[in-house]
């Protein structure tokens, strides 16, 4: 397989407008990779055309990854575009949304099992809540549907995500996790467990941005058992940015103010605090990895130039001068024994606690 392309070093672009885009996005060196949702193609025969299949030859030989987010009802069209495309590299979201608020097992099951056979394919154990019946939901009913997701891809390469906060509109963090413990394999020790739960890979949601750090507190141990992280939000959800807040977003009043406090700091010295909150979050080496989402293609060429502008260390000082009141200062989240740890950059919850 061939290399991926350092920085700088990208191929010409090619066939249309992804490759402009590819071009730009991968001159950065915190570009890992893209996201294909075909659950929202008019048409996902779309993804089988001369073109698509070419484009995704490409990046497979580039060996840039892939997020596969498809329902159940396309995961021929999927199977068929990885039988063009063996060696892409990807995970399958959530799944591939199987029926079960329907009880509909087949032919989603066979179908799981076909792409699990690429080896280069993982699956992710996140989003089942919301296809679920939401207001009579039982944890029986998600049990067939695990099980046999992690039969077929093997506790190696299965990923726990809690889909959080859509699944909320389903059940809270505690009942996602809870659910999955539950229908786990009765022959899972603790070491398929840990690498379920993160041993395969840890994804933590604003837990390093100008006003949270508590991951470096994680670091260590992490690092110790070899465990890769991906830090995800770098602008905490909307927080760290000159939008209105999301009336959905957990964080209270207090924390709320801070940061429009600190945003507003910014606008006054004539910057966007989003860039500074995506150039703190993106220059500690020892987080490779930070997922940024956002709208159009053009914000995320934006982001990732703004990585290679120098940061204002000044204005820097001066956001987390504001933001010291609420330094680490979050929200109740899940099962209570994972608000808060212990280490010098434990998270608080507002209100004092831990």
């Amino acid at each position: 397989m061939k290399k991926r392309p350092a920085p700088g070093e990208c191929r010409p672009a090619r066939n249309g407008r992804h490759r402009t885009h590819y071009g730009e996005l991968c001159r950065h060196a915190k570009f890992t990779g893209f996201r294909l949702t075909v659950q929202d193609m008019p048409d996902a025969s779309r993804i089988l055309e001369p073109a698509f299949v070419e484009a995704l030859r490409g990046y497979a030989d580039e060996d840039i990854p892939v997020d596969l987010l498809v329902t159940a009802d396309r995961m021929d069209e999927v199977l068929e575009l990885l039988r063009q495309v063996p060696r892409l590299r990807g995970i399958v979201d959530h799944l591939a949304k199987p029926g079960i608020r329907e009880r509909r097992f087949e032919p989603w099951a066979s179908r799981l099992s076909e792409l699990a056979r690429l080896p280069n394919l993982y699956g992710k154990m996140s989003g089942l809540v919301t296809e679920a019946d939401s207001a009579a939901w039982k944890t029986e009913d998600f049990v067939p549907y695990i099980r046999h997701a992690l039969h077929a891809f093997g506790p190696e390469r299965v990923l726990f995500g809690s889909d959080w906060p859509v699944c909320l509109l389903a059940a809270p963090y505690g009942q996602v996790t809870e659910i999955l413990r539950q229908a786990l394999p009765d022959e899972w020790g603790e070491r398929e467990r840990a690498l379920l739960f993160g041993g395969n890979a840890i994804l933590s949601y604003c837990h390093y941005s100008l006003n949270d750090n508590s991951l470096l507190g994680l670091l260590p141990l992490l690092q110790e058992r070899g465990v890769g992280v991906v830090n995800a939000s770098p602008l905490s959800m909307g927080l760290l940015g000159t939008r209105p807040i999301a009336g959905w977003h957990p964080a209270g009043e207090k924390l709320r103010a801070a940061c429009r406090m600190a945003a507003e700091h910014c606008a006054a010295k004539g910057s966007d605090i989003a860039k500074l909150a995506v150039q703190y979050s993106t220059r500690n080496e020892r987080i490779p990895t930070t997922l940024v989402s956002t709208a159009t293609p053009a914000n995320i060429v934006k982001n990732a130039a703004w990585t290679d502008e120098p940061l204002d260390e000044e204005l820097l000082r001066e956001v987390l001068d504001i933001l010291k009141p609420v330094h680490n200062v979050s929200w109740v989240s899940g099962r209570p024994e994972y608000n808060g740890f212990s280490g010098e950059s434990a998270t608080q919850t507002e209100g004092g606690g831990r």
